[in-house]
């Protein structure tokens, strides 16, 4: 089993482009089932559907028009040096990232209103970095946390 690539490194600007990996236990499994089942919801409805492991294969432009959104029965808490999540499958908090200017802005910005398209030059701009670099990383961070099952893609219908 692959393990997500931890966003502590700092290394979300390098995240692989392959199919995310996900380990489940049987409370996650049920998890991830309901979550594809509200994506086929969606998709019935009309809108965008996205499946999440091809997400990590997708090119950028592809990406581009997604919108982030932290799962509504997530709650983010507070390290001492890091964010963590509390998630209802999870027996105790999952650790995201370590505190620091770039993952908590552009964590920030996965609010369910603001697609990668606008995340990145965002973030970059923040950062004093090219357009290209805040992209890359704001799409390592949303694969890294979509890996651990806090962030997804917004579809139609979803609060």
């Amino acid at each position: 089993m692959t393990t997500p690539i931890p966003a502590q490194d700092e290394n979300c600007e390098e995240f692989p482009r392959r199919p995310l990996v996900f380990g489940s236990s049987r409370r996650q499994l049920l998890a991830s089932l309901a979550i594809n089942y509200r994506v086929a919801e969606g998709e019935a409805e009309g809108g965008v559907g996205y499946r999440l492991a091809p997400l990590g294969s997708m090119t950028d432009e592809e990406l581009a028009p997604i919108v982030p959104v932290v799962r509504p029965d997530c709650r983010i808490t507070l390290g001492d040096d890091c964010v963590l999540a509390v998630l209802p499958e999870k027996a105790g908090p999952v650790r995201l990232f370590a505190w620091g200017p770039a993952p908590l802005a552009a964590f920030n910005r996965m609010n369910g209103l603001t697609p990668l398209s606008r995340i990145g030059p965002e973030l970059a701009a923040e950062m004093g970095w090219p357009p290209e670099r805040g992209f890359a990383y704001a799409r390592g961070l949303f694969l890294h946390l979509v890996q651990l099952r806090v962030c997804l893609p917004r579809t139609p219908g979803m609060p």
